[in-house]
């Protein structure tokens, strides 16, 4: 693993590894959100489900692992115990979180 390299940009932003701090900024707000989002998603349509109520499409529970929820979607289904027997979601939902922190390993360094 290499050493974070800080610069100071043209305009004067601080640059951590090419990404400057405002960017770094949004891009973890971001993140944090889409995982709330996702877990709370994931934890809705347990009780909808033990309700019988109506569900959350599973396309829109994929959908927001594979926007950058996967880690909210992983937590969620270990403590809800919810679409663990979904061979999908068991599959996806990690190969997801792999890509996600890959791509953030390649953005941040």
């Amino acid at each position: 693993m290499g050493v974070a390299q800080w610069s100071l940009g043209s305009r004067g932003d601080t640059i951590v590894n090419g990404l400057s701090l405002c960017k770094m900024l949004f891009l973890v707000v971001l993140l944090a959100l889409l995982n709330i989002l996702s877990f709370a998603l994931y934890g809705s349509d347990k009780v909808r489900a033990r309700r019988r109520e109506e569900r959350v499409p599973e396309r829109v529970l994929l959908g927001i692992a594979f926007a950058g929820g996967a880690f909210g979607a992983g937590l969620a289904m270990c403590m809800f115990r919810h679409k663990t027997r979904h061979v999908r979601f068991v599959l996806l939902v990690p190969l997801f979180l792999l890509a996600q922190l890959y791509l953030l390993y390649l953005l941040i360094g």
